[in-house]
């Protein structure tokens, strides 16, 4: 049995030749992404920081500018849900 199968998340590396590690860091990137959670926000246009800010933090997926507001569909981690909570559309 090959250990790739015991161990189903890893990923065989060379260390002589680097062969494989392009992939051991796109699985490590994978494992240590903090959860993030699907937000709608509306954010005034006067609250330019806030709107950096989420740019920042989070995955923004889609965004549309209106005329005194722009909306955003992003995924935040959790733990700047607070940061966001009065720009959150229920």
């Amino acid at each position: 049995m090959h250990l790739q199968e015991l161990y189903p998340n890893s990923v065989a590396i060379s260390a002589r030749t680097g062969k494989g590690i392009a992939e051991l860091l796109a699985e490590i990137s994978t494992q240590i992404r903090p959860e993030r959670e699907f937000v709608e926000l509306k954010i005034p246009h006067e609250q330019a920081a806030a709107i950096a800010r989420l740019h920042k933090v989070g995955q923004v997926i889609e965004r549309k500018y209106l005329a005194k507001t722009a909306k955003f569909k992003a995924r935040i981690p959790p733990h700047h849900h607070a940061e966001f909570a009065e720009f959150i559309v229920e």
